[in-house]
């Protein structure tokens, strides 16, 4: 698989591209001059500290989380993301205003998808509460997916 920051790397990568009208070089994001309107992302880890950083680095470069997936395999949660975007969007910078991993998933008709959340969800709080109580000082990702969390999972 590849690790989330590979992802990010790949999709912020850049190429010169050269202006024949004007006889000048631009440099553009690969992922703009292909013309890409949609990303479908799958980490190999559910974990939410990676979540979070590929949510905030998709989110901070204009994307819009569209949609959520959640497979249990092999005892193993894999959460497919998507993400679009419609021309030119303006950023988000703020993380507070960053959708969530589990935004769509929380909110699914499809019975499967809540069972599945729903276990993934206790099972991550466990985890993360166990690190917390054992004086591990939580990282600001965990922190703020563990808040967000904690109301839906009582």
């Amino acid at each position: 698989g590849m690790g989330v920051p590979t992802m990010l790397s790949i999709l912020d990568s850049e190429t010169n591209i050269e202006e024949r009208d004007i006889d000048t070089i631009k440099t553009v994001k690969r992922i703009d001059y292909l013309g890409t309107k949609s990303v479908y992302l799958q980490p190999p880890t559910s974990r939410p500290i990676k979540l979070m950083e590929l949510y905030e680095g998709m989110q901070k470069s204009g994307w819009i989380l569209s949609d959520e997936r959640i497979v249990f395999l092999k005892k193993r949660w894999y959460i497919t993301s998507a993400f679009h975007r419609q021309g030119k969007q303006k950023p988000s910078q703020s993380l507070e205003k960053f959708l969530l991993p589990g935004h769509f998933l929380s909110q699914s008709d499809k019975e499967d998808d809540q069972k599945e959340y729903r276990a993934y969800l206790s099972h991550h709080l466990q985890w993360l509460n166990r690190d917390h109580n054992a004086g591990r000082t939580l990282d600001n990702y965990e922190m703020l997916w563990r808040e967000a969390n904690l109301s839906s999972n009582e």
